[in-house]
């Protein structure tokens, strides 16, 4: 959930009965696949709430109806992320997804966020884009890899188009490497002042 109203697909047929699978990895991601095709993916997101699954829209039948034939549950065990984040032989690339930032519900926002990255041993540096609308802004940044996890800053800015009563921030992220299918980086981003945080996913092209 994104905190926005989003089309995953406009091509399922909602009268006949389909198989959907969630697939989520705490502190990580999600991934919402309808029958095998996946249609959806994104980061993990923090929340104070308890352990509940809520099927619908939220409104108890007076926007929507679902029949539910049935429903499982997995849940796998604790494994060894020791493997599981092992550092690439490089990053270097282009890598898309998206860049959330949480605060008051109203601040609660959503930016296409991409990072073209090169790597020289433990060292990276490269340039990243943010995205709202028109607005747009290029960083450049540095930072180092240690233990399957790339820590950069962003210095300056390269280009930037903004609006009039808001801007765009230097930031900086701790990013885990996920080695999964494609290469996943993920994790917490934060700003200057009183700049609200939020969470950075970015999948390898």
């Amino acid at each position: 959930n994104e905190n926005e109203d989003r089309v995953l697909s406009t091509s399922i047929d909602n009268t006949k009965f389909h198989d959907y699978q969630l697939e989520g990895t705490p502190g990580v991601g999600y991934k919402l696949y309808v029958d095998n095709d996946l249609v959806a993916m994104g980061a993990a997101r923090v929340m104070e709430c308890d352990n509940s699954l809520y099927l619908g829209d939220g409104t108890g039948g007076t926007n929507a109806k679902a029949d539910i034939a049935s429903f499982e549950l997995i849940q796998s065990e604790e494994k060894d992320v020791s493997t599981t984040n092992q550092v690439p032989t490089t990053i270097s690339g282009h890598w898309k997804g998206k860049l959330y930032q949480f605060g008051p519900t109203y601040l609660w926002r959503t930016y296409p966020f991409s990072m073209d990255l090169s790597q020289n041993g433990s060292q990276i540096f490269g340039t990243s884009r943010i995205e709202l609308g028109d607005y747009y802004a290029v960083m450049k940044l540095s930072g180092s890899i240690s233990d399957g996890v790339i820590s950069y800053n962003d210095s300056s800015f390269l280009e930037k188009n903004e609006a009039s009563d808001w801007y765009f921030v230097l930031g900086n992220a701790d990013l885990n490497f996920v080695n999964t299918s494609p290469p996943v980086l993920e994790g917490p981003w934060t700003g200057p002042g009183n700049c609200w945080p939020g969470s950075i996913f970015l999948m390898k092209q």
